[in-house]
C-alpha cells in the first residue's frame, strides 16, 4: 500500500473537521498511521504571534479569546505552503501505511491549489463539502456555543467566504491539474447520521481504489 493524501475543502462549518476526526477513527481500525493538518491551527499560531494585530483581529467574547478574523489574506497562502510541508513529512515517515488529511477553506480554490507543488497534488484525493453561507453561519455559531472556540465572524463568512466557487471552478481545476484521483463533492445539509454514512462510503472507496490498483495485499 502507498501513503494516502486527502484534501478536505469547504466553508467553515461545512463538516471538514468532523470528517477528519471520523476518518482518524476509521484509519486506526484499518491499520493506517493518520494525521490531520488543519490550516486553522497554523493561522492561529500566526495570530498569537501577531502582537501588533496587523494581520489578524482576535475575536473576544465576554473578555475571552475565542477565535480570529484574518486581516491580511496573504497569510492564507503562506500557511498552505507550511501545511504541505507537514503533510509530506508525515507521509515520508509512513510511506507504506500513512494517511494525511489537509483541511482548509478558501474563497478561490483554483488559486489555492496552484500554491501546492504538482507532485503534491498528483495523488491527492479532493473531498469538498458543500453548504450554503446561511448554514455555515448557523453551524459556526453552534460550534462556538458548544466549544467556546474556533469562532469565525459573520462578517468574514458573508464577505470572504460568500462566493465559494469550488463547483464553478471544477472544470478548470480538472483542466489545470493532472489529478490521478477523482474529485468528490459531499452535500452536508442533512442529518449527522446521513453525513457519517457518506463519509463511510468515501473511506471505503478510498481503500478499494488502492486495493484495485494492487497497492493493498
Amino acid at each position: 500500500m502507498m501513503a494516502l493524501k486527502v484534501l478536505l475543502l469547504g466553508r467553515p462549518g461545512s463538516g471538514k473537521t468532523t470528517a477528519a476526526h471520523y476518518f482518524l477513527q476509521r484509519a486506526a481500525v484499518a491499520g493506517l498511521r493518520a494525521t490531520h493538518v488543519d490550516d486553522y491551527d497554523l493561522l492561529e499560531e500566526k495570530c498569537q504571534a501577531d502582537a501588533e494585530q496587523r494581520r489578524f483581529r482576535p475575536l473576544i467574547v465576554n473578555g475571552r479569546y475565542c477565535g480570529f478574523d484574518v486581516l491580511d489574506f496573504g497569510v492564507m497562502d503562506e500557511v498552505l505552503l507550511e501545511a504541505e510541508a507537514r503533510v509530506e513529512q508525515h507521509l515520508a515517515r509512513y510511506p507504506d501505511n500513512g494517511l494525511a488529511m489537509l483541511e482548509f477553506a478558501r474563497d478561490d480554490y483554483l488559486h489555492a491549489l496552484h500554491l501546492f507543488s504538482p507532485r503534491f497534488l498528483r495523488d491527492a484525493r479532493l473531498l469538498y463539502f458543500r453548504i450554503d453561507v446561511e448554514t455555515a453561519i448557523q453551524r459556526v455559531r453552534q460550534r462556538y456555543c458548544q466549544t467556546g472556540c474556533q469562532l469565525v465572524s459573520e462578517q468574514i463568512l458573508r464577505s470572504y467566504y460568500r462566493d465559494d466557487g469550488f463547483v464553478d471552478q471544477l472544470s478548470l481545476i480538472k483542466k489545470d491539474f493532472s489529478l490521478n484521483q477523482t474529485i468528490e463533492i459531499c452535500d452536508n445539509n442533512e442529518t449527522l447520521q446521513l453525513f457519517l454514512q457518506r463519509l463511510d462510503r468515501f473511506f471505503e472507496l478510498l481503500l478499494r481504489q488502492e486495493a484495485k490498483a494492487g497497492l493493498i495485499c
